[in-house]
């Protein structure tokens, strides 16, 4: 195959710099040791550069083309211009350090350098251009020790005498350096001069058909796009775009079109018939590829009157048939014609938006007037990317800029859908919004959102990743306490702009429907003329607390960064009611630029504080379920606790009197029927007495040590992920399982400054894990012995209600803390897929079928209490706070994996407790079909 230059405005220079190039390798190789070796470098490069910019204006010539050229053209130019724009960059460092060598060669044989910081600070730079340079020839004279780690010391006037003689030292040091240059530099003029022979030149521009590549080019590079597409699938916006479906799909139409010589518009002939005197529609009509839309233009009389019009441009982007053979079959339910209507508007954009000026579009307005977005044009989302132009992620432009007398026309491989709510638009997405949508779910927002009167919206939506650098305590805070939902659900409300649609490059404002182009281009041309910036200030759903938006647009290219530090990581997601923009970070009013480190809970507690709604009637899940055999639960005024309490040994603390506390009491408990509510410490005096322990753990705000009340009988666990549902599942099992399992009494609840107090009845005893050490063989069988028909009788609960799910009881969050770190995690799942649904979050790959049966989920040595004294017995099972419905083999791969304390359980006793006893008491699963799946889940989300 004989390859014809098709643009020697490229190929040209690029033939002449790689003979450069080589040049300069060869007066590295024969000039090596002469001090003018680096003026003649220099100069050289300096032509070099100087040559790479008739390629760059060739380039720019494509780019600034209006009329002509298609989607394949601008990739190409794209991927020109890829590497001359790297060699340029390669040959001004290379300048730079000829030029520092040119001017300092062997200076420290004249002078001794100053010691001052321009001396310093300058050093270190010159060492980088430098040894980019001349990497190994010039270290004998600027070695890295004298310029980087003392700057002011000289290496000794006279050439080293262990330094090889010149005609040794261009064998043993030029030949690898020269090696390890050009595998990188020299093959950039290699690529650039294949762009020369690929990228047709402009006026080659005129015919769009001249340009095409063969069907046998297709075929050959769709393995390479999969490929690069998979790369790039761990964006949010590639993982749309390169769905691999939709690639085969693509690969295969385009191979198809191309069979038949690729003739969309213009018949079969090879060049390309004068249409500008034709309207969009007549063209339409002519074409044996867009038979489908042509019937359904013809169906509407108003699309028809509109693509003959003359009096205003239009941009259409039409599917061809085989776009059609993609709507999935709905069994003869036909949309009605107004739906019709309004997709067919959807694929006319207003105003002339050719390929050239499509390189600096990021939206489009269409003919669909949205009245959600107050009767303004919904708009299409534009991306120029590797693999061409994508509209609104999906749809791909195959043809472009077929010119008729009122417009441009573009043809798509996929039907253009009006977008829909923002809300199910994120739902289309759990991988990246599964938290965001679990606190719109926990904080009920969708409710209160219903009652703002909206005509679009700005919605800055954080991913899952955001919600990750928060950090783990404030996580727990914000979703796992009733408080925290409060602040959460301020936190979202900072996130929504209302009756604002701010797009990258275009603004539809709230006062009197007006409009304004963002930071684009006065005349509506393709270039922007340097860099343009644009700022606004928009009213969040937070009391009006303003966002701060910085876009700047350079040509095609524009940056949108939210409150003077958060980057969009993408922009523009259409939407029926206004758009959608991803950001990595949590948006977070008064915090400084540069905060994107985890937040501590008192610090976001201190940002939202002002905004959250202390009176508002906040929905809180049922307290008790329907499960406890009529048992009530009654909520009770707190009686002050004025009196003074004293302990044992003779600290006494006066608690302190809260004016608003409130605590929920169980009349029916052991507590009551000897002692009043005003027994019970309040949370300040609950905390003080901690404090007074001098235990350094007191002052945790998450899990501070439990306080102990012997003359009470009073245990109060505390602290930030202490929570209702850990209340209501203590109270469940007590009451269920009365008689089979010992569990603690529970007296009272309150919530205090973020944390939640479970006041609980006081069992003595120590630790399995304090005195398993010290029992024999026949006491530690007892022990298993004993535990076996509980861990049994738990497992045997049943789920109220008809709907199975994966969650807490009261179909709440799961709160194993394996899970409750990542919120998209934890659900609750319903449905009779829950457990698929579950393992499908979780990535974990067991095909079985598993039942959902309840789990303690941290039944360890620490959590079973034994009687003190000779043959101890099970005294207790404690800490249910991360119990619930789980798979059945929760229970076995939580408690295998968790490790005890070293002082108590060695290395070896730990082995021999997983090994030995616990499948006498837990019923273990087998390694290849559960565990082992699992653990990968568990090793995958480093826990």
């Amino acid at each position: 195959m004989v390859l014809v230059p098709r643009n020697p405005k490229i190929l040209i220079p690029a033939v002449i710099n790689l003979v450069l190039g080589l040049l300069v390798y060869v007066i590295m190789w024969f000039r090596t040791d002469k001090s003018r070796t680096f003026h003649f470098v220099a100069v050289i490069d300096v032509v070099i550069v100087a040559i790479w910019l008739s390629s760059l204006v060739e380039f720019g010539a494509m780019m600034r083309n209006d009329r002509t050229g298609t989607v394949s053209t601008l990739d190409a130019v794209f991927l020109g211009m890829l590497p001359i724009g790297i060699a340029m960059i390669v040959r001004l460092i290379d300048i730079a350090g000829n030029i520092v060598l040119a001017t300092d060669y062997r200076h420290w044989q004249r002078q001794k350098p100053s010691t001052g910081w321009v001396e310093r600070t300058w050093r270190p730079v010159e060492t980088f251009l430098v040894h980019f340079t001349w990497p190994k020839i010039t270290e004998a004279e600027y070695p890295y020790r004298m310029l980087c780690c003392n700057a002011c010391v000289r290496i000794p006037p006279h050439r080293p005498s262990t330094l090889p003689p010149i005609s040794q030292r261009v064998s043993i040091v030029v030949v690898p350096s020269l090696l390890d240059t050009m595998k990188f530099i020299s093959t950039l003029p290699f690529a650039a001069i294949a762009a020369g022979i690929v990228v047709p030149s402009t006026n080659d521009l005129k015919d769009w058909q001249d340009f095409l590549p063969t069907k046998e080019s297709i075929a050959s590079t769709v393995d390479s796009i999969k490929e690069d597409a998979r790369r790039l699938a761990s964006n949010v916006e590639d993982a749309v775009s390169f769905a691999g479906s939709k690639l085969d799909s693509f690969a295969s139409s385009i191979e198809k079109a191309f069979e038949e010589e690729a003739s969309t518009f213009g018949g079969h002939n090879h060049h390309h018939p004068d249409t500008s005197n034709s309207t969009i529609y007549e063209l339409i009509s002519k074409s044996d590829y867009a038979t489908k839309f042509f019937h359904l233009v013809n169906e509407h009389e108003s699309l028809v009157k509109l693509l003959n019009s003359t009096e205003a441009n239009y941009t259409v982007f039409i599917p061809t048939d085989e776009a059609f053979e993609h709507i999935p079959d709905h069994h003869d339910k036909k949309p009605s014609k107004e739906f019709v209507e309004g997709l067919l508007k959807y694929h006319v954009g207003l105003g002339l938006y050719p390929a050239g000026r499509i390189l600096a579009t990021h939206t489009i307005p269409t003919a669909l007037d949205e009245p959600w977005l107050g009767d303004r044009p919904q708009r299409l989302r534009i991306r120029v990317g590797l693999t061409g132009v994508r509209v609104n992620f999906y749809d791909k432009v195959v043809i472009a800029n077929t010119f008729a007398k009122n417009g441009v026309i573009h043809a798509v491989n996929r039907i253009l859908v009006p977008p829909p709510w923002i809300g199910r638009e994120l739902m289309l997405f759990p991988s990246k919004f599964s938290t965001l949508l679990l606190a719109y779910e926990k904080t009920r927002f969708t409710d209160f959102i219903n009652h703002v009167e909206m005509k679009g919206a700005t919605v800055f939506a954080p991913s899952n990743t955001a919600f990750d650098r928060l950090g783990p305590s404030a996580n727990a805070f914000l979703f796992n306490s009733e408080k925290g939902l409060k602040y959460l659900k301020a936190l979202l409300k900072y996130h929504v702009v209302a009756n604002e649609t701010l797009y990258s490059d275009h603004y539809y404002k709230h006062d009197q429907g007006e409009e304004e182009e963002v930071a684009g281009d006065d005349d509506g041309g393709v270039e922007a003329e340097g860099v343009k910036h644009y700022h606004v200030d928009l009213p969040s759903l937070l009391d009006e607390k303003s966002i701060a938006v910085d876009i700047t647009r350079w040509g095609g290219f524009i940056d949108l960064k939210v409150n003077g530090y958060i980057h969009v990581s993408v922009s523009d997601a259409v939407a029926k009611n206004g758009v959608v923009h991803v950001v990595d970070s949590v948006l977070l009013p008064h915090r400084k630029p540069g905060g994107d480190a985890e937040v501590d809970v008192e610090e976001l507690k201190a940002m939202l504080a002002p905004f959250v709604e202390e009176a508002e009637n906040d929905h809180h899940p049922p307290f008790l379920q329907p499960t406890l055999n009529g048992s009530a639960c009654y909520f009770v005024e707190c009686l002050h606790f004025v009196s003074t309490s004293s302990r044992p040994d003779g600290l006494k603390i006066t608690p302190l009197v809260l004016d608003t506390q409130q605590m929920k009491i169980f009349p029916e408990s052991s507590f009551f029927k000897e002692r009043r509510a005003s027994d019970l410490p309040t949370p300040a005096a609950v905390r003080a007495i901690n404090r007074a322990s001098g235990d350094r753990r007191a002052s945790k705000f998450t899990r501070p040590p439990p306080v102990r009340t012997p003359t009470l009988g009073l245990m109060v666990k505390y602290g930030g992920d202490v929570t209702l549902t850990e209340v209501s599942t203590q109270i469940m099992v007590r009451e269920q399982l009365l008689g089979q399992v010992p569990i603690p009494d529970v007296f009272a609840w309150t919530e205090d400054e973020g944390q939640g107090f479970i006041y609980m009845s006081l069992i003595e005893g120590d630790t399995l894990e304090q005195r398993w050490i010290d029992l024999n063989e026949i006491e530690r069988q007892a022990i298993c012995a004993e535990l076996k028909p509980m861990v049994k009788a738990w497992r045997g609960l049943k789920q109220d209600g008809q709907e199975p799910y994966v969650g807490s009881i009261g179909k709440r969050p799961l709160r194993d803390i394996f899970l409750v770190s990542r919120p998209e995690l934890v659900g609750p799942f319903q449905g009779v897929s829950a457990v698929q649904q579950f393992q499908d979050v979780c990535g974990i790959d067991i095909s079985r079928e598993v039942p959902i049966v309840f789990s303690h989920c941290d039944l360890v040595p620490p959590n079973v209490l034994l009687s003190r004294g000779p043959n101890p017995k099970v005294a207790a099972v404690i800490d249910w706070a991360q119990s619930g419905w789980y798979p059945s083999y929760w229970e076995y791969c939580k408690a295998r994996r968790v490790d005890l304390n070293p002082k108590s359980f060695s290395r070896a006793l730990l082995e021999e407790w997983r090994e030995k006893y616990m499948p006498l008491f837990i019923d273990p699963v087998d390694d290849e079909t559960y565990y082992h799946p699992w653990l990968w889940f568990v090793l995958s989300k480093g826990i």
